[in-house]
């Protein structure tokens, strides 16, 4: 299907989503992040949906480059207005992270985990990420947050990819599962919807728990800036919380890049 034929059938498979304001759909955008950023704001508790077919400069963290060659995988953002900054806004990256692991397993992949902060894992093999970015103003705190799953990788890409754990990256073609764009976009949006529109609320106890049975760097060894580390429990905060393996003092890590390593690497 071409773009103006997804954004009919998830406009039609979506409607009774009143949160839902806008789907839009694009053969190519340069990143669908940055083209809700660049949106005026809806109203608090409203949404909009936007996804490429092609990303040509698609973002990660940290200012990394996420690559996805055509019709290749889901690209897809949504845009959430809050009336003001939530209490733990690191934590929504978590919310987000277990909102897709159920969207994927509903579809037969099997379990999936989540690499803190944003990383989805099918048998310690990356599937997909997210990146959130957030904005506040006088109407309150907004938040555009971006999914990217593997679907269909080339060969010669995943191949091309670094290995920096496991065997590199995996998609749902690989796992087994067939589905198309417009049908992984319309078992995410909803999750997406409710991830959001609870968070913050009472059921947030809930969520840090349900990404802590997902939690794919709990109990492992791995390195931070030179530093080894085993890896705790996931705070109400979003934190990481961790053991310096040679110190032995406990911390807490709000944001940066934990690498899995293996054990004998540590000691």
């Amino acid at each position: 299907m071409n773009a103006l034929q997804i954004q009919s059938v998830l406009q039609s498979a979506l409607a009774m989503h009143a949160a839902l304001r806008h789907i839009h759909v694009h053969a190519e955008l340069p990143s669908t992040n940055s083209w809700l950023m660049d949106r005026d704001a809806l109203p608090v508790g409203e949404a909009e949906v936007a996804i490429a077919l092609h990303q040509t400069a698609g973002r990660g963290r940290r200012g990394r480059e996420w690559q996805a060659p055509p019709e290749s995988g889901l690209c897809l953002s949504m845009a959430w207005h809050f009336d003001a900054m939530p209490e733990n806004p690191g934590a929504i990256s978590l919310a987000l992270g277990v909102a897709v692991a159920r969207a994927l397993e509903s579809l037969g992949t099997g379990e999936i985990m989540l690499k803190w902060p944003n990383d989805l894992v099918w048998q310690d093999r990356k599937l997909g990420g997210i990146l959130v970015e957030s904005a506040t103003s006088a109407s309150g705190f907004r938040v555009v947050a971006g999914v990217g799953i593997n679907v269909a990788l080339p060969e010669a890409f995943a191949l091309n990819q670094g290995r920096s754990w496991s065997e590199g990256p995996v998609d749902l073609k690989r796992i087994g599962v067939e589905a198309s764009i417009a049908q992984l976009a319309e078992v995410v949006i909803p999750e997406w919807l409710a991830a959001f529109a609870s968070f913050g609320s009472e059921a947030d106890g809930a969520m840090v728990d349900a990404f802590n049975r997902r939690h794919w760097l709990l109990d492992r060894a791995a390195e931070r800036e030179g530093q080894m580390l085993r890896c705790g429990a996931v705070d109400p905060s979003g934190r990481l919380t961790v053991v310096d393996m040679q110190s032995g003092e406990e911390a807490v890590i709000d944001s940066g890049e934990v690498t899995p390593i293996a054990w004998s690497e540590a000691s």
